[in-house]
């Protein structure tokens, strides 16, 4: 037997992170990944504070070429649990 891995969204044991997920994927269709600039406009911080937290490491990101990506599983977990 197969074990699959489950996040908390798809047991339904924290509403939340569902329910803003559910948000963002509605805002931003068919988008995975977003840039710094977009996530602190998502967000409502600068730019400047969220480069800061991922060179602290409190924030997750990708980088792709020269650019830092965050997912947006990382960003429904910034808007649910904080920085």
């Amino acid at each position: 037997m197969i074990k699959r891995f489950t996040s908390p969204a798809q047991t339904g044991k924290d509403k939340n992170v569902d329910t803003t997920l559910v948000i963002i994927q509605a805002m931003y269709p068919n988008k995975i990944n977003f840039s710094i600039s977009e996530t602190a406009k998502i967000i409502n911080v600068s730019y400047d504070f969220v480069r800061e937290r991922i060179i602290a490491g409190t924030i997750k990101a990708v980088k792709y070429g020269d650019r830092m990506m965050i997912n947006i599983i990382e960003l429904t977990r910034i808007i649910n649990q904080g920085v």
